[in-house]
């Protein structure tokens, strides 16, 4: 192994045991406490599920994410992953189309639907 791996392990071990020092909460938050509609998501998972490969069947019609932020190009149009956006709501301005892709599980938050 080369010495500058050994130099890199031993830097990063450090600076995470700098930052865990510093973090005073579970790694895992209690969901009811952090996250009330959790559970109501997690409850939804399968209908959710159907719901991303339903979209994920049509992904080229999912704009690629330097397609949406021109700023991301660098990462996003030449690293060999395929990022893509499907946008509900952004800046308060919801995205009728794909709204309706995802139906009222997903979308919940954005409508107000139960």
């Amino acid at each position: 192994m080369p010495a500058s791996v050994g130099i890199y392990d031993r830097a990063a071990a450090v600076i995470r045991r700098i930052y865990d020092s510093r973090i005073d909460s579970p790694s895992v938050l209690p969901m009811g406490e952090f996250f009330p509609e959790g559970a109501r998501i997690a409850a939804a998972w399968r209908s959710i599920r159907a719901e991303a490969l339903a979209v994920a069947a049509d992904l080229n019609g999912v704009p690629g994410f330097h397609e949406i932020m021109q700023e991301q190009a660098d990462i996003s149009a030449d690293d060999g992953h395929d990022w893509r956006l499907l946008l509900l709501k952004a800046y308060g301005v919801e995205i009728p189309e794909n709204l309706a892709a995802c139906g009222c599980r997903v979308a919940c938050d954005c409508r107000g639907c139960s």
